[in-house]
């Protein structure tokens, strides 16, 4: 089994232009340099893009109907996983780019209560402190 790292990094993000472009390399440091080899950026950025052959990363240039923001992250993934031809037994840990607080460590508590509880998915958790505002 093998564990694949894939960034969804759209040109066309909402709310900040081009957030991704300054928000991927952040998340790829995130990853060890001996799993980089594992990482797969899914973008229609060219920027993005030649980030990725600079840095020696995988990268699936996504197809138009997929870069919008209506396409679902369900099918972004099925793409990449065909593209890549994955084998049936590989995971998957899909590393937004807007979360850029995330650590390896947290990534792999993930993966370890996905292990421990036999998961076939689940996603990421952070606890977080209450708000004062909303204590009563």
């Amino acid at each position: 089994m093998r564990t694949w790292y894939l960034i969804p990094a759209r040109k066309g993000s909402k709310g900040l232009r081009f957030k991704n472009r300054k928000l991927l390399p952040l998340t790829v440091n995130q990853i060890p340099g001996a799993e980089r080899k594992n990482i797969i950026v899914t973008t229609d950025d060219e920027q993005l893009i030649d980030y990725c052959h600079q840095h020696q990363l995988r990268v699936r240039t996504r197809p138009a109907y997929l870069a919008t923001d209506k396409a679902s992250m369900r099918d972004v993934i099925k793409d990449t996983i065909d593209y890549f031809n994955f084998a049936p037994n590989d995971r998957i840990v899909v590393l937004y780019p807007t979360f850029p607080q995330r650590t390896f460590a947290d990534i792999q508590s993930t993966l370890d209560f996905l292990n421990e509880n036999q998961l076939r998915s689940c996603t990421g958790k952070k606890t977080t402190q209450r708000s004062p505002v909303l204590e009563s």
